[in-house]
Formats: structure tokens, sequence, C-alpha cells
């Protein structure tokens, strides 16, 4: 977001997420064309093909010329500028950047601090929430069509079998491209309404929809409330990205990008182990355990309260200083 405008984050976000979410399909695109037929190794091969492209398109990525600044690192700066300048056709124009006071960077310890102790908890605790439901849902919904979910038949009942079939592995594939429209939805909402209302109205409707899923009918009903949920919960999740590095100035995002991420990242590991444990004996109990945490995660959203809409990233400590008295004075 460092290198993009303020009018162009959401467009951003837009075009990075659009790229995830097609990597969600294809997976299960190859799983619904090679899985039956040639089994899992040839899966993970597959798969493995955009990791490659990824590693090898991130080393034509270039630094944020914000970070470079901030770092006192002018010569590089001014050569990343130019490249920039020169990809996109457009002619440099004449810039002072003045004088660089030099400034420590940021430390962990410091988003733990003042004014961003409180938004850190926040988010950290809703990134944990998100990941434990999105990685925990990944395992669930394939048992919940493998199955006979609607009887709640427990996973570990050796009379069904532990394999999807063709018509499964498309049902996860239609439910998955709803993410497409979902994140052209984020775009356009972002901006307009706001990260934090985009926010919880996506959560409202994810926890009505999870609501909707403990009641099943039959598998059709399934798919659609199935759908429902992922289409508003990538909703959710654009808007968080978004709203996380625009919450902190440059000086010390990096810290708090990587343990708000990193936090989010235990959390997709414990709901990948408690969905597991739990849809074991019960399904239903699985979803309720989600449920809860989807209420919970809205209080956190709704406590954050300050949007980020059109937010000047500051670069510096005393750049958010600034910020931080001014908007003392407003309020007080």
């Amino acid at each position: 977001m460092e290198i993009v405008p303020i009018k162009d984050r959401a467009f951003a976000m837009f075009v990075i997420n659009v790229w995830y979410v097609l990597g969600g399909c294809y997976v299960y695109a190859m799983g619904l064309i090679f899985m039956n037929q040639f089994g899992w190794r040839v899966i993970v091969l597959l798969t493995a093909v955009p990791t490659v492209v990824s590693c090898l398109s991130s080393c034509f990525i270039l630094e944020s010329p914000r970070y470079l600044f901030v770092c006192g690192r002018m010569s590089e700066l001014s050569d990343t500028l130019a490249r920039m300048f020169k990809m996109n056709d457009k002619v440099l124009p004449k810039y002072n950047l003045g004088e660089h006071v030099e400034e420590s960077r940021g430390s962990i310890p410091e988003i733990f601090e003042g004014d961003y102790f409180r938004i850190t908890i926040l988010l950290a605790q809703a990134f944990t929430i998100n990941a434990f439901i999105e990685y925990g849902a990944a395992l669930l919904l394939p048992d919940m069509f493998v199955y006979d979910y609607c009887s709640d038949t427990s996973l570990f009942d050796d009379d069904n079998s532990c394999y999807m079939s063709n018509s499964e592995y498309l049902y996860m594939l239609l439910i998955g491209s709803v993410s497409l429209p979902a994140v052209l939805v984020a775009y356009l909402t972002c901006d307009k309404f706001g990260r934090i209302r985009t926010m919880l109205f996506s959560g409202a409707v994810t926890l009505v929809g999870l609501i909707m899923l403990l009641i099943c009918i039959n598998m059709y009903v399934l798919v659609g409330e199935a759908a429902i949920v992922v289409f508003f919960s990538v909703l959710q999740n654009c808007a968080l990205w978004l709203y996380l590095p625009e919450s902190y100035p440059t000086y010390v995002r990096n810290a708090a990008v990587g343990v708000v991420n990193g936090v989010g990242k235990l959390g997709a590991a414990l709901g990948s182990l408690i969905t597991e444990i739990v849809a074991g004996s019960s399904i239903r109990a699985c979803l309720t355990l989600y449920v809860c945490l989807t209420a919970y995660q809205l209080v956190c959203i709704y406590l954050m309260k300050r949007d980020a809409v059109g937010l000047r990233l500051d670069d510096t400590r005393a750049a958010a200083r600034e910020r931080s008295q001014s908007q003392a004075q407003e309020t007080g």
C-alpha cells in the first residue's frame, strides 16, 4: 500500500485479492480434473507451480520509496523513483527531498504503546478469528459434502467414504468462485462506505449465514448458504487487509503488519486443529464455535471506530505525534 496513492488503494487491494481468489479456484479445479484419476501427488505438483511463479515475480518488485526515505537510503530512493516513472512511461518531475532527519526504525514494543496499543490488540484479535474460521472452514466444508452433514454424522464413522467425488469438487469450486465478485464489491464499497462499515456489515451477514448453516435442508441449500458465508467473509477480509497498513505510520508499519499477520497465522493453525477435533464429534458444534467467534470479532471491529478512508500514511514519529495531538484537540 505504501507505493499506491490514496485514491487507488482499494483498487490495488482488489487486484491483489483477485489473484488470491483465482489461486483458490485453481486448487479446486485441479482437484476436480486430476484428483480421482492421478491422486494427491499430482495435485501437490500442480499447486506448486503458482508458488514458483510467485517467487520469480518477487524479484521484479520495487522497494517502497516511502520506506527508503524513512530509512535515509536516498540513492536507492532516486533510482527507484526513476524506474517507476520509466515503467509507467512518465516523465519524472524535478523534486527536492529536503534534509532527511535520521530516526530509528520502529520496533515491536512501539505498536503496543500509546495510541497504537488499542488498535493493535483489536486488529490482532480480528485477524486471528478471521484466519481461524477461514482455514478451519477450508477443512470443514469438504467434510460437510463428503459426510452426511444433515444427519450430523461423525467424521470418524468408518462407513463413510473419506474421498471427495467430482460433484463435490464442483460444489467447492462454485462456492470458491463467489469470492471473485466479493473482491469486486469490496473495491466498490470500501471507499464509498468506509473500511469499518464494510467490515461490520459483511461480518453481520457472515454471522447470519453461519447460523443458517446450522439448519441443513439439503445439499443444494447447503451450497447456497456456504456461498453466502464465503462471499461476505471474503468481503470482510479484503476490508480488514486494507485497513491494517493504513492504521500505522511507515516507521512502524512493518512491525505492526508482521505481528498482526503472525498472530493471525497462529489462529490459522489453531483453526485447522480445533476444527478437526470438534467436527470429529459434531459438525454443528464446530459451526456454533464459528458463530460465537464471528460475533466476538464484530465487537472488536466496532471498537476500532476510527476509519482509514483517505488517511495520509504519515512517515515519521514527528508526523504521527502531530496527527495524534491534532485529533486530541478536535475531540477535546
